[in-house]
Order: structure tokens, then sequence, then C-alpha cells
């Protein structure tokens, strides 16, 4: 979220020298925080079964 705010920020001061309206398309931006989560907590859910294989005592043998 620090990096859209920021993103919005920076567009802002742009558009306003620019001498164009501001305005940011709030559903575009939460679209995008919403399917970066998504792939985050996807990714974590499929390596989760290989975790905790590999965190076995027999698992933890091989280096």
């Amino acid at each position: 979220m620090p990096a859209a705010a920021v993103g919005a920020g920076l567009g802002g001061v742009l558009l306003r020298l620019a001498g164009l309206p501001v305005r940011i398309a709030w559903t575009g931006v939460l679209g995008m925080a919403g399917t970066a989560v998504a792939a985050i907590l996807g990714v974590t859910v499929l390596t989760l079964p290989v975790l905790f294989r590999t965190a076995r005592p027999d698992g933890l043998r091989f280096e």
C-alpha cells in the first residue's frame, strides 16, 4: 500500500504541474492490490506442503 500512496502522490504532483485535473481510479488501485494479495496468499499456500516436508527431522538431515 505504501507504493500505491507514493505513486498516487507523484502522479498528482505531475498532473498539477501539467495543469490537468487530478483523478485517481480507486477501483483500479484496489483491484491491483487485491490481485497482489491473492497472488501472495496463493504462493504461500502452495509452498506450505514443501516447507512442512523439509522441516521434518528426516528432511533436515540433508544439507
